[in-house]
């Protein structure tokens, strides 16, 4: 009768074992290779960070600047007209008016807070400018009476400040001569709007 030949008992076990417990693994050059991917990724996405950043500040300033411009023109159309044009020591004209993050008015230049919690939220600074509107292809003003003009235009200029304690220079210094010379790398935003004197016979 044949018979097989005898197994190795000795060895088959070790074998087994073996065979049981082997695992594939990375070599170090496969790992390195994948580090270093990994590096290059995040260098490339750190680097586009700040520009993430000033794109969220810019468009936080705009819908701050929106904000603020539907506040002031409400304030503007409710405020005596005495106090808008010509304007007084009272006006609106020759003032800076101060705003927080949400848009909000904290005080003014004029009328300004001596509380430190106050002036620590100012985060934007505006200044108005008030200039009368004339008759198309004249130089006549718009008015009722042939005299007093009742239409005017309010250009508010808001700059973001760096100092919440100091208004910004260019925007301190302005006059309203410079508006027309304020270009796209200006950091102050120009904004404008008409107003109207409703109670014209007073």
């Amino acid at each position: 009768m044949h018979r097989p030949p005898l197994q190795n008992t000795a060895e088959s076990p070790i074998r087994a074992h073996r065979g049981q417990h082997s695992t594939a693994a990375f070599s170090l050059v496969e790992v390195t290779l994948a580090i270093g991917i990994i590096a290059f990724a995040f260098v490339a996405l750190f680097s586009l960070l700040p520009i993430g950043l000033q794109r969220l500040r810019d468009s936080i300033d705009t819908a701050s600047e929106a904000w603020i411009m539907q506040g002031l023109n409400s304030m503007v159309q409710t405020t005596e007209w005495e106090k808008i044009y010509p304007g007084g020591a009272n006006g609106i004209t020759g003032d800076t008016y101060y705003f927080d993050e949400e848009a909000r008015l904290t005080d003014t230049e004029k009328n300004e807070s001596n509380d430190p919690n106050v002036q620590a939220r100012r985060l934007y600074a505006v200044r108005l400018f008030v200039v009368p509107l004339k008759q198309p292809g004249t130089a006549d003003l718009i008015t009722r009476d042939g005299k007093n003009a009742v239409l005017v235009k309010v250009t508010a200029v808001m700059g973001r400040m760096i100092d919440p304690s100091k208004t910004p220079d260019n925007l301190k210094n302005l006059s309203e001569t410079d508006l027309v010379n304020l270009g796209r790398s200006s950091t102050l935003r120009v904004n404008s709007f008409v107003a109207a004197q409703l109670n014209a016979n007073r």
